[in-house]
C-alpha cells in the first residue's frame, strides 16, 4: 500500500533521569547524554545539567528515518571542566515495534556498563526517554517565547501604588514590607505567609495535577479568596476544591508584586544586556552571582517556587507540563522590565524565556549547590585529550555496546568519518583496508586500545576536530541551552587530499605495551568535600528505589554485559 512504503521519522524526547552515578568528588555529577540512531547519520546531544544526579533535560531530537532494523544507543557522559568526561552508563533500544505511524513510547531505560571496565567505574541509574514515530517529518520549530507572554498581565500592576492600601493588604504589597508585618509572629518564616500556605497546598495537590499553572482557576472564586486574604483572614487553602484556584492565587500574588521577584537589577544586568551570551561558558555562573545579589526574600521565594516547578516537571507523565510549558505558564510574573518595553520586543521575551527555563533546568546548580568546581583533577595533556576523545567516539559508535566495533559497526563511522572530514563515502575496498590496518591482532573485531591507537597516530588537526564536533563528542556542554546540530549543517568540503592511502598509515604507531594509558588520567580526589545541601528532589523522581525493569524493558534493553 502507499502508506506502507511512506518513510517514517523517528523524535525521541530525552526527559530525564534518576539515581546516576556521583563521578566528582562533589558527591554530583554534571550529566548530559548523547544519542545516535543506528541507520542515521551524525548525534544529537543533550545540554548538560550541572551539579545533580537527578537531571531533567526534556530535549526532543528529530533522528531520521526510522527502520526495522534502527537501534538507538544513548551514553550518559559527566561534563568535566579540567579532565576529560567521565562515563555514566550506556544502553541500546532496538526499534523494531515502533516501526508503524503513530507509534509511541515512553520508558525509563537502565544505565548498563562497560564490558570489562575497571572496577571502580560503577554505574547506576537510569533514563526516561519518549519515542514518537510518524510518516510526516517534524516542522521546523519557531521561536519558543511570545505565545506564552501575556501584556494584559501588567493591567493592575501598573495602577497598584496608585490604590489605598489596608493595614492588612497582601496582594500588591512589596515583599520586605511583607515580611516586616509577619517577622514578630512568624519569625522563622523566611518568604510571606500566604506564599508559604500556598505552595504547601500545592506541593501536595498541584504536582499530580494535570494541567497544573497551565488550566485557568475560576476567576470569581480567584478574587473572593484573595478578599479575604487581604482582609487578614488566615485561608487554609487545602479547604477549597480546585487547586487550579488556588495555584491562579499564587500567580496572581508574583504578577501583582510592585517590583519583580526577579528584579529590575536582573533584567538590566542579564536580559537587556547583549553583551551576555545564553551560551557562554560562564552564563552559569554569571546567573548564580546575581541571584546571590537578590534580596532575601526574593532569592527564598524564588527558590521555593523553582523547588515546586521541579516537582511538577518530573511528574510530566501525569501533569503533562513539561519544563518549557511550566515557563511559558510562571515566566511573565516573575520578569519585566521598567518600561514594560519586553512585551513589544520579541528578542527580549526569547531572553527571558531562557533565562527562567535555565532556572528550572540548572535548579540543582544554581539553588542547592555550595563549593566550587572540582579542580582536583588534573587537566589532560594533549595526548590524554585525544585519548578520551578517541574513548567517547569509541563508545558513541559502538551501537550494542559490547566493547568492541564490528566491521558493520565501523564501516558506519568510517563512511562518517570520510564525508566530513574528506567530503567523500569510502569504497567497500577502502572501509576493508582501513579495518585490516586497525585491527592490530586480526580477530576481525576493532577494540578501544587499537581504535585509540589509530587516533593517537592521526594527531590533533583540524580533521580532527571538525569530526569530534559534528560526533558530539566535542564537550561545550556547560551551557544550559547547548544543543548539538543536525548533521546535515555539519558537513564540512574536501580541504585536504587524502590520496589512496588510508588516514593511519604512514603514521607512528602507539606501542601496546607501553606504560602509558589510552584512556586517560585517573581520578585524584584527594581534597576534602565541600558541603552539600541536598535538593528537595532528589528522591522523587519516581521513586528513589533501584531500577526495577518490567519484562517488557528487559526484552527492550540491550544488556551490554
Amino acid at each position: 500500500s502507499i502508506a506502507a512504503s511512506l518513510p517514517l521519522y523517528l523524535s525521541v524526547t530525552v526527559i530525564g533521569g534518576r539515581d546516576i552515578s556521583p563521578r566528582d568528588s562533589n558527591g554530583l555529577s554534571d550529566p548530559y547524554c548523547v544519542l545516535r540512531l543506528s541507520t542515521a547519520t551524525g548525534t544529537k546531544k543533550t545540554s548538560s545539567i550541572r551539579k545533580t544526579l537527578n537531571p531533567i533535560w526534556n530535549e526532543t531530537f528529530e533522528m531520521g528515518i526510522l527502520k526495522p532494523e534502527s537501534i538507538l544507543k544513548l551514553t550518559c557522559w559527566d561534563w568535566d571542566k579540567y579532565s576529560g568526561d567521565d562515563f555514566e552508563g550506556q544502553f541500546s533500544v532496538p526499534l523494531t515495534s515502533l516501526c508503524k505511524d503513530g507509534a509511541t513510547k515512553r520508558a525509563f531505560f537502565a544505565l548498563m556498563a562497560r564490558p570489562n571496565a575497571p572496577a571502580s567505574e560503577v554505574v547506576t541509574g537510569a533514563i526516561e526517554l519518549e519515542f514518537s514515530v510518524s510518516s510526516t517529518p517534524a516542522k521546523p520549530k519557531k521561536s519558543s517565547g511570545g505565545s506564552g507572554w501575556q501584556p494584559n498581565f501588567l493591567k493592575k500592576r501598573s495602577g497598584s501604588s496608585k490604590i489605598q492600601k489596608k493595614t492588612t493588604q497582601v496582594y500588591g504589597v512589596e515583599l520586605q514590607e511583607l515580611m516586616q508585618k509577619q517577622e514578630n509572629m512568624y519569625p522563622d518564616l523566611k518568604i510571606p505567609k500566604v506564599c508559604a500556605d500556598l505552595l504547601a497546598d500545592l506541593s501536595v495537590r498541584g504536582v499530580n495535577e494535570e494541567g497544573i499553572f497551565r488550566i485557568a482557576g475560576r476567576f470569581g472564586e480567584i478574587e473572593r479568596i484573595r478578599e479575604l486574604v487581604d482582609s487578614g483572614v488566615d485561608v487554609d487553602f487545602s479547604e477549597h476544591k480546585s487547586i487550579h484556584d488556588v495555584a491562579g492565587l499564587f500567580k496572581k500574588f508574583l504578577r501583582e508584586l510592585p517590583t519583580p521577584l526577579l528584579t529590575y537589577e536582573v533584567f538590566d544586568t542579564i536580559i537587556a544586556n547583549e553583551k551576555i551570551s545564553f551560551d557562554s561558558e560562564d552564563f552559569l555562573d554569571i546567573v548564580r552571582e546575581n541571584l546571590s545579589k537578590l534580596p532575601q526574600t526574593n532569592y527564598e521565594l524564588l527558590k521555593a517556587t523553582i523547588d515546586l516547578l521541579q516537582l511538577i516537571a518530573r511528574n510530566s507523565e501525569t501533569t503533562k507540563m513539561s519544563p518549557k510549558n511550566l515557563v511559558i505558564c510562571i515566566a511573565p510574573n516573575v520578569l519585566w522590565d521598567k518600561q514594560q518595553t519586553i512585551y513589544v520586543n520579541m528578542g527580549l521575551i526569547d531572553r527571558c524565556t531562557s533565562l527562567f527555563s535555565t532556572l528550572v533546568l540548572q535548579h540543582d546548580y544554581l539553588f542547592h549547590f555550595q563549593g566550587e568546581e572540582d579542580k582536583t583533577r588534573k587537566r589532560l595533556t594533549s595526548e590524554e585529550d585525544l585519548a578520551d576523545e578517541a574513548r567517547r567516539m569509541f563508545i558513541t559508535y559502538d551501537t550494542n555496546g559490547d566493547g568492541d566495533l564490528q566491521p558493520e559497526e565501523f564501516e558506519v563511522f568510517y563512511k562518517e568519518f570520510m564525508q566530513v572530514a574528506y567530503g567523500e563515502i569510502p569504497s567497500p575496498a577502502e572501509i576493508q583496508g582501513a579495518i585490516i590496518e586497525l585491527d592490530e591482532d586480526k580477530n576481525g573485531e576493532i577494540d578501544l586500545e587499537e581504535f585509540t591507537n589509530w587516533w593517537l597516530s592521526r594527531g590533533k588537526d583540524d580533521i580532527a576536530s571538525k569530526f569530534i564536533s559534528y560526533a558530539g563528542i566535542s564537550v561545550d556542554s556547560t551551557s544550559p541551552r547547548v544543543g548539538f546540530a543536525s548533521e546535515t549543517n555539519m558537513v564540512a568540503q574536501r580541504s585536504v587530499s587524502m590520496g589512496k592511502t588510508s588516514p593511519g598509515l604512514g603514521r607512528k604507531k602507539i606501542s601496546r605495551n607501553s606504560s602509558s594509558s589510552p584512556v586517560g588520567p585517573q581520578r585524584r580526589n584527594s581534597s576534602p568535600k565541600p558541603k552539600i545541601l541536598p535538593p528537595p528532589v532528589a528522591s522523587m523522581f519516581r521513586g528513589s528505589s533501584p531500577v526495577q525493569r518490567t519484562s517488557s524493558e528487559s526484552r527492550i534493553v540491550k544488556n551490554a554485559q
